[in-house]
Order: C-alpha cells, then sequence, then structure tokens
C-alpha cells in the first residue's frame, strides 16, 4: 500500500548533486522563492554532505545513474518524493526497464520516483525566457506525488503533462534522444523539391537547345555552381509560398464551414505546423543563392556577332560568325527593381527567421509576433515575388525551352497563386466574417 504524500509544498526543497545541471536547478529554485539544501559528496561553499539532505520530503537526484549505489539510499523517509531527472546515452527499447524504474527498486518502501526534469538542459533552466509556456512530461506510479511535483513545476514557471504510470519514464527518456523529430516532414519535403528542382533545371539545360529535344552537354562544369544557385533561388521562393499557402486555405475553409471550432485536414494540419521549419530552410536556400550571386555577379556586356576572317585572301565568311563583347550595359530601372526587392527580401527573411527562434519569439508579445511573421512575412514574399519577376522580365512570356519552364517563370507559379487567393480575403465584407468567426462566432453560409 503507498504511503501518503503531502500535498503542500515544503517550504525547503532538496537538491542532490553538484555538476552543471545541479548547480542550474538549485539557481531556479532559489529564484522561485524556495530555500535550498544542497548536498554533495564533496561539499564546498554552502554545500552540505549529502547525509544531511536524505531527510527532506522533496528532493531531487541531480547525479547520473552509475552513482546511485554510492549514495546513502536507504536513509530515505517513507512519503519522501524523488525527482529523478537522468538521461540515457541510448535508447530504452520496450522490454527494458527506464532508469527511473530500477532507481524506485532500489528505495525503501514508501519513497516514491516522480520521472522529470530530464527534458530541461541546464541552460534552459539558467535563461528564464525558456520557462514560459514549457510542458514538463512526468510519470510515477503514486498519483499524489505526481499533484506535488506538478505543483512545484508550476512554481517553477512550468506546465506538467501527466504520461501516466511510472513505465512511461521509458517515453520520457527518450525523448532527449529523438533527433529532429519536428524537422523530418519539412526536411524530407524541402530535399525532394529541391532535388527535383535541380533535375528540373538540369534537363532544361542538356536536352533543350532552342526549341530543339536532344542531348547538349556543353556547360556540365557549371553543376556545381551556376545549377545550384539557379535551384536555391527557386527553392527558396517556392517555400517561402508554400509558408502562407496554407494560412490561406485554412481561412478558406473556416470561411465555406462559417467555424473555427471544425478540426482542419491532417495533411493541412500537419501542414500548418510545419511553417516554421520550412521558413528556416527557405532562408538556408536564400542565404545559399545570396552567396553564389556575390561570387556570380558579374557586368553584362552586349553581344555582337561578326563574320570570321579568312587568313588566305583577307576577306570575310559571313557563313561562320562569332560573337564578341561589345559595350557595356548600364543599369536600367529592371536591374535597380530585382536587385533592391532581392536584398530588402532577404534581410527581412533573416527576421522572419530570428523571430521564430523560442528565445526571441518568448520576449515578444502576441501582437508583435502576430505582426512580424504574418504581415512583415507577407511583404517579405512580395518582395521576393518582384525579385523574381523583375529579373526575367523579359522571359516571363516567352516559352524557348520545349516544354520546360523558364528559370523565373517556375517559382512564380506558387507565390502568384498564394498571393492571388489572399486578395479577396483582404475585401472588407470577408476580413470581417473571417475576424468574425475566429472570434468564435459560428455562421451557416456566407455572407457579407
Amino acid at each position: 500500500m503507498a504511503v501518503p504524500v503531502s500535498q503542500e509544498l515544503p517550504s525547503r526543497v532538496a537538491v542532490v548533486g553538484s555538476g552543471n545541471f545541479g548547480r542550474a536547478i538549485v539557481a531556479k529554485i532559489r529564484s522561485a522563492g524556495f530555500d535550498v539544501i544542497w548536498g554533495s559528496r564533496n561539499p564546498t561553499g554552502d554545500q552540505v554532505p549529502v547525509e544531511k539532505v536524505m531527510m527532506e520530503s522533496l528532493l531531487i537526484l541531480a547525479v547520473p545513474s552509475f552513482s546511485w549505489s554510492s549514495l546513502p539510499l536507504s536513509s530515505l523517509q517513507a512519503g519522501c518524493v524523488i525527482l529523478e531527472p537522468s538521461n540515457r546515452i541510448s535508447v530504452c527499447e520496450p522490454h527494458q526497464q527506464s532508469q527511473a524504474e530500477r532507481l524506485q527498486q532500489l528505495l525503501p518502501p514508501g519513497v516514491s520516483v516522480v520521472k522529470c526534469l530530464n527534458t530541461v538542459s541546464a541552460y534552459e533552466l539558467e535563461n528564464t525566457s525558456f520557462a514560459a509556456g514549457k510542458q514538463i512530461p512526468i510519470a510515477s506510479d503514486n498519483g499524489q506525488a505526481k499533484v506535488l511535483v506538478s505543483m512545484f513545476l508550476e512554481k517553477l514557471g512550468y506546465h506538467f503533462q501527466d504520461l501516466g504510470d511510472l513505465d512511461q519514464a521509458r517515453t520520457i527518456e527518450n525523448i532527449p534522444l529523438a533527433l529532429f523529430t519536428e524537422w523530418r516532414r519539412p526536411l524530407l519535403v524541402s530535399t525532394v523539391i529541391w532535388v527535383l528542382l535541380y533535375l528540373y533545371r538540369f534537363a532544361s539545360y542538356h536536352t533543350c537547345d532552342h526549341g530543339k529535344l536532344g542531348w547538349y552537354p556543353e556547360g556540365l562544369q557549371d553543376m556545381a555552381l551556376k545549377y545550384i544557385n539557379k535551384t536555391c533561388d527557386n527553392h527558396a521562393l517556392i517555400l517561402l509560398a508554400l509558408c502562407y499557402l496554407p494560412g490561406i486555405l485554412a481561412a478558406y475553409l473556416q470561411l465555406a464551414r462559417g467555424t473555427k471550432y471544425s478540426v482542419f485536414p491532417g495533411w493541412l494540419d500537419a501542414w500548418l505546423r510545419d511553417r516554421k521549419q520550412l521558413g528556416l530552410l527557405m532562408l538556408l536556400s536564400a542565404s545559399i543563392h545570396g552567396c553564389y550571386y556575390c561570387l556570380l555577379v558579374a557586368p553584362h556586356y552586349s553581344r555582337v556577332m561578326l563574320p570570321s576572317p579568312v587568313t588566305t585572301n583577307g576577306s570575310w565568311d559571313w557563313s561562320h560568325m562569332m560573337a564578341v563583347s561589345g559595350t557595356r550595359h548600364e543599369d536600367t530601372w529592371q536591374t535597380t527593381i530585382y536587385l533592391s526587392a532581392g536584398v530588402l527580401a532577404y534581410f527581412i527573411a533573416v527576421i522572419l527567421g530570428v523571430t521564430s527562434l523560442p528565445s526571441v519569439s518568448t520576449a515578444l508579445t502576441w501582437k508583435e509576433f502576430r505582426m512580424i511573421q504574418s504581415r512583415l512575412g507577407w511583404f517579405c514574399l512580395i518582395l521576393a515575388t518582384l525579385h523574381c519577376a523583375a529579373n526575367g522580365y523579359g522571359k516571363l512570356f516567352k516559352f524557348h525551352d520545349c516544354f520546360f519552364l523558364g528559370t523565373e517563370q517556375l517559382p512564380l507559379i506558387f507565390s502568384g497563386l498564394t498571393l492571388a487567393l489572399k486578395v479577396p480575403l483582404l475585401l472588407p465584407c470577408v476580413d470581417a466574417r473571417l475576424t468574425r468567426i475566429r472570434e468564435g462566432r459560428q455562421y451557416r453560409a456566407f455572407c457579407c
């Protein structure tokens, strides 16, 4: 039978461990208004011998699992709650015991283990901006112990997520070992789009020449430079459009349903949740494109076709024309517009990427975050579209590469579609209705 656990938070919390995590959690607990008794096997400063902390009712065991055998765990009293934040070095398989379960077996009867805090690093504990809204998963066989720990976590500025009994500690211990779980799908989508764009551009350069299909190997040396540059600029604009297109589709769906309380389709919900990662991957491609462009940019000269000279008689062979560089092209309004729009769009994208990071976004109010990510983001998309359109202005409505779209035509399909779908939502009657729906009102059919 489980020993009852006090449902009142003690005024003093014990911590065992003098490593980075131990120091950080002690500072965090003190900043929350608790007294801390800090135990160590080699005490220094305000630390005490580890034996003196074993009488406390709430204890954080901030030491690695291999050192448990050297601690006087047998002196723990019934009713004591142990917070176990240790991490594993390998994944805990379903048939294996978690470290928290092994610790529970080492403890005297009546002492309860709560697995938690292993998903928080020492760096996060030391930086208060990480605390806001962060969920800490917990697991224990003692429900009263979980209630006490949840109250403690709330005092530290965290929220808790109850995963159930202590066998769920296996799931909690595997969380820090997971690699890019939220990045897998957007990274896969981004990679597939990039590879397809590269192959598409390769095919357009080497299988079509002046409207004739075939194999044209000239220019293969540009595969690692020019082709990557062209692919990255297409990729960046397409991903930027894909960041804002799902929000547009969600708005139309809410207008059609007349409510915000219906669940989005699974594909749309996943797309909406992937926007942050897609935006950062967009910034990566835009940065690569910018670096390559700085390496490749050069003055443009007009081309003049001249006949080849015949050395034997000093005449000209008009059947064999050769191209030579003529006068240098002066910068035009088109050049100024596409360069200025591209530079501004890139640095706005940098602002969007920086403000999407948790350490920055938590310092912003919701209104500030929404203004940057929405309004500034749409401005970035408009500038990027203008950059692409101005760069290929003379070729936007020409088709001379067989059935292949030009380097500026293809990405403009996605950005143009996204902007075109946004325009009706800006109409006063449509915007007013959508605002009311998002405030919680419900309608049967669309009307202005």
